[in-house]
């Protein structure tokens, strides 16, 4: 029987570099206590060989000294070095194991796979099937494949590979290359040949066949688009799991929280259904007439009883002298309502700053802030998110630094 902690990292060994994508816009910016960094650069191709020259200047704006960043991204060739340098240096002593894609012998690897695809479009017909029978039970395709899923890459140089007639045309160049002559350029050069969102895990698990794959929700939900492409590739399909997901309150939200007598689970509301929850639960009088207009409703619908049994004409008018007063109601509850907010103007507002600061641009924290956010007050945190998570717990943990 292994202990949890033993059991994380038997599941937590294996990062995957994605060196060879190439939409530097996804990662070519950060967010540090509230203000976004961006690296400015017109490097093309995979964005893990881009030269880190024009990166200094963003981190010579950053707040704080930080030496770990400074020398993952000063030290370095180009960005997947840099990575490599980082990531290892947070998760050393886990027994991390870092595969970077975009190597000659792991591309060797992939050759069958390659001209199957070249030759069969294959990931493009199981990939098409399997959307149309979600579809069917009302799931929507998370990801569309292309004829061709790859790239060919080259420096400065990702493009994706077409077919036009019989030939393969590399997109925006003037590289081409018939049936012929593109399998053998696969068989000479298959790191030239890069693989796209569909085929990149078929390709991962190729290199290390994993078990489990351990993903997001988004994630998960186009893996399972996959299957029938791993199962024609004969490539091991590996069992889900759904990775942690946490909200993270320091000590001085653990603070406000505790202050404002908010219980966190309230803090997943909406923050305008937050705010009102916690004006309407905080009120010194009542100020809803939720009740008085079920009364008046009620009273009406007695008085139109006895009005249209004398003169059903009149039915309408007994009506629209109801909409009138519950009208009227509507506008008192919001006099009073105005009332109270302004008697707990500070509050509600500390309210509105405490949501906006827990889930910054009204999405999860992990969506929006970079890792030094938490680590630059807080050394510990990575050591200390592997104490208090557990893999196979699939609930969503609210960590409290207290």
């Amino acid at each position: 029987v292994r202990s949890r902690r033993q059991r994380q990292m038997c599941i937590r060994d294996r990062y995957w570099m994605a060196t060879e994508d190439h939409d530097f816009a996804e990662i070519n910016h950060f967010n540090l206590f509230g203000k976004k960094y961006t690296w400015e650069s017109e490097q093309k191709g995979a964005v893990g060989k881009f030269q880190l020259d024009e990166i200094a200047k963003s981190i010579e704006d950053l707040p704080e000294k930080i030496a770990l960043f400074e020398k993952a991204y000063n030290k370095h060739k180009n960005l997947a070095d840099a990575t490599r340098y980082f990531v290892n240096e947070l998760f050393k002593s886990e027994g991390l194991l870092i595969i970077d894609g975009d190597d000659l012998e792991l591309k060797k690897l992939l050759i069958p796979t390659l001209k199957k695809e070249i030759t069969e479009e294959f990931s493009f017909s199981e990939i098409t099937k399997t959307n149309d029978q979600l579809a069917k039970v009302g799931y929507n395709a998370q990801v569309n494949p292309r004829e061709i899923n790859l790239f060919y890459m080259k420096e400065n140089v990702r493009e994706r590979i077409v077919k036009i007639e019989n030939i393969y045309q590399v997109l925006n160049t003037d590289i081409q290359f018939s049936q012929e002559e593109i399998l053998k350029e696969i068989e000479e050069n298959p790191h030239f040949f890069s693989p796209n969102v569909v085929l990149r895990p078929v390709y991962q698990q190729i290199i290390l066949p994993n078990l489990a794959y351990i993903g997001g929700p988004g994630e998960l939900a186009y893996w399972v688009q996959l299957k029938s492409v791993f199962e024609n590739n004969n490539t091991p399909f590996p069992v889900f799991i759904p990775r942690n997901f946490a909200l993270y309150i320091n000590k001085v939200s653990a603070k406000k929280i505790n202050k404002l007598g908010l219980k966190h689970e309230e803090l997943f509301l909406e923050k305008n259904l937050l705010v009102q929850h916690y004006l309407y639960t905080n009120v010194e009088n009542e100020i809803s007439l939720n009740e008085e207009s079920k009364e008046l409703q009620q009273l009406f619908e007695k008085i139109m009883i006895k009005v249209t049994a004398v003169d059903a004409s009149l039915g309408g008018f007994v009506g629209g002298e109801e909409k009138k007063m519950l009208k009227d109601f509507k506008n008192i509850e919001k006099r009073l309502k105005k009332t109270e907010e302004k008697k707990q103007e500070t509050e509600l507002k500390q309210v509105e700053n405490l949501k906006d600061k827990l889930f910054p641009n009204n999405n999860l924290q992990e969506r929006v802030e970079n890792y030094l956010n938490f680590a630059i007050n807080h050394p510990e945190f990575i050591d200390e998110l592997f104490q208090l998570f557990d893999p196979f717990d699939f609930r969503f943990n609210t960590l409290i630094h207290e």
